[in-house]
């Protein structure tokens, strides 16, 4: 069998580093060539190598094994001692502590460099499922937040994502970690500041325009509003809350001069508006009953006389 859990051992100090093979004698070649070159991935190893020399190390089988058990027998030994190996986890870098220079060698390296969409898919294949601690969610809105695009990545960020739409599950996703969430003051400051900059671009305004024009053009938008806007109108408190708006709009007209008298403009707009609607039998009693009993004052009486007696001439 030449699957095996392996150490190297130093002979003076007792030392050793552990590791496993699918082909042990392959393995040991390469252990020796790079330590020979100042190059084995375990500086450790390899300063002890440089200071005491190779006819102070001997390579030792420390148990035989399947190919599917290596990584679990080799975990067993790095757990009962393994002085020289940088990762305390068999098969996986993680624990490994780099230093500065290190960390900043391989930003230098890495800077620039592209994925391919084939490794892009396996980054994404391995973080399905994985759910980030608080600690770790806590630590990525603070790398966030100091985080600041340049105008060129936002325009580049935009021109990516035009066009994209988010399916129903994200959208509810997105305002369900939206609920109970509060702006600070600088944020909101910093929310009106955008807002006000991006309305004040005739290009974005007539943008908006036209999407709100084409999107309420459409029987499917009007029958989604129609049906929200009867949901919420079904609530005592929002009927309370559009009733004391009216009210108040109303007062307000009244102090304003001409005493609260509408246009012959908007007039006319309102009657455009009507013309050819009819109103339900269940709107029409809505109507009747709210009327009855309400004092009509003198003027509204003579406006409602004068108009009876148009219809009455036109008829």
């Amino acid at each position: 069998m030449k699957s095996c859990v392996y150490a190297i051992v130093n002979i003076i100090t007792g030392k050793r580093y552990v590791g496993s093979a699918a082909n042990v004698r392959v393995r040991w070649a390469i252990h020796r060539r790079s330590l020979s070159h100042g190059t084995h991935h375990s500086r450790h190893l390899q300063r002890a190598w440089d200071k005491h020399g190779a006819d102070a190390f001997s390579f030792e089988i420390l148990e035989l094994c399947a190919v599917d058990q290596l990584l679990l027998r080799e975990q067993h030994h790095l757990n009962e001692r393994a002085d020289y190996n940088i990762s305390p986890t068999a098969g996986s870098p993680r624990g490994v502590k780099r230093s500065e220079e290190m960390k900043a060698r391989l930003r230098e390296l890495n800077t620039g460099k592209k994925a391919t969409n084939e490794t892009k898919a396996k980054i994404a294949a391995a973080g399905l499922g994985r759910k980030h601690t608080d600690d770790s969610k806590a630590k990525i809105a603070a790398s966030n937040a100091r985080r600041e695009h340049s105008a060129a990545t936002i325009a580049k960020m935009r021109e990516a994502h035009k066009g994209e739409k988010h399916t129903a599950a994200h959208n509810a996703k997105i305002a369900a970690a939206g609920v109970g969430r509060k702006h600070t003051d600088e944020s909101k400051a910093k929310i009106g500041a955008a807002l006000k900059q991006a309305y004040a671009n005739p290009e974005l305004l007539a943008r908006k325009s036209q999407a709100a024009t084409a999107a309420q053009a459409s029987p499917e938008y009007r029958e989604r509003m129609s049906a929200a806007s009867k949901v919420a109108q079904a609530k005592p408190e929002v009927r309370e809350r559009i009733s004391a708006g009216l009210k108040a709009a109303w007062v307000r007209r009244r102090l304003t001069e001409g005493g609260g008298r509408m246009s012959a403009e908007t007039r006319a707009k309102i009657s455009a508006a009507a013309k050819g609607r009819t109103a339900s039998p269940e709107t029409r009693a809505k109507i009747s009953a709210a009327g009855k009993g309400k004092p009509k004052s003198a003027e509204t009486r003579a406006r409602m006389s004068a108009a009876a007696r148009r219809r009455t001439s036109t008829a």
